[in-house]
Order: structure tokens, then sequence, then C-alpha cells
């Protein structure tokens, strides 16, 4: 919808933040692309990750996409819902892309191979997300026979 344009114009300068093609293009859901617009492969992987960040958790979105991205995917959900862009939420997606996970594949090896390797990590993962990033990585493998 156009109408949420003008918000997030609003909101990049209450922000502090420079305009942005691909953050603009995400809030008209980009219909450029169907009115034959191009797009570098970079740029339309950019474009679905800002999307895809405006859905999920602030946190979760800087662990996986990056804080611009988690940032640019806020302020395109305030401007899609006529809100102001929660400075926590920015905070959390700023903390979110400061983590790294404190398990490998190799700290699962070899109880656990292929899938269920795959899937080990993924529930891992999941719960150490879900507390917030404060698991250890000795709690979480304390756990991993269960998560297997």
């Amino acid at each position: 919808d156009d109408r949420a344009l003008a918000p997030l114009v609003h909101l990049e300068g209450l922000q502090g933040t420079a305009p942005d093609a691909l953050r603009r293009l995400a809030i008209l859901g980009g219909r450029g692309l169907r009115a034959g617009l191009r797009l570098s492969r970079k740029d339309a992987e950019r474009l679905a990750a800002i999307r895809t960040a405006a859905e999920m958790p602030a946190a979760e979105a800087g662990y996986r996409m990056g804080s611009r991205t988690a940032e640019d995917g806020l302020l395109v959900a305030a401007a899609a819902t006529g809100t102001d862009v929660d400075p926590a939420a920015v905070y959390a997606a700023r903390h979110g892309a400061a983590q790294t996970f404190p398990v490998t594949a190799a700290d699962l090896m070899p109880d656990f191979e292929g899938e269920a390797l795959g899937r080990c990590l993924r529930a891992l993962e999941r719960r150490w997300i879900d507390s917030g990033f404060t698991l250890t990585r000795s709690a979480l493998l304390e756990n991993a026979g269960k998560e297997g």
C-alpha cells in the first residue's frame, strides 16, 4: 500500500536513517517488480530479507540478517502499522546482530550425524534464541540428547 510510503519517509527522518530505495520498495510490497523493474540478485535477496525481517522478532532478525536489515525491517513494519519504531526493538536488533551461536556441528558429533545433526543444531539454536541468547554452550550441550 503506497499510503505507508509517507510514514516510512517520516520515520527515516526521525531515526536519522538515510533514504534507501530497497527499503522503500519493501513498503510498497515489491510492486515495482511486477511493473518491470529488474533487480540484481543481491538487491532481490536484500529486498526479500527486509520484508522477512519486518515480520520477525527484532533480536532474531538482527541475529539472522544483521543489524542493518533488521532495522530496515523495523522501519517497514512501523510504517505499515502507523506506529513509531520502538527503541527497545532497535537495541534488540543490534544485540542480536552481535551474537554468535556457541554450538557447532563438531560439538555434537559423533552422537549425531546427517539429518539428526541438522535437527539437533536447529533445535538448540531455537532454544538459544528464545532464551535471549543467554544459554551457554555447556547448558545447550547438556540437553543436546533430548533435542535429537
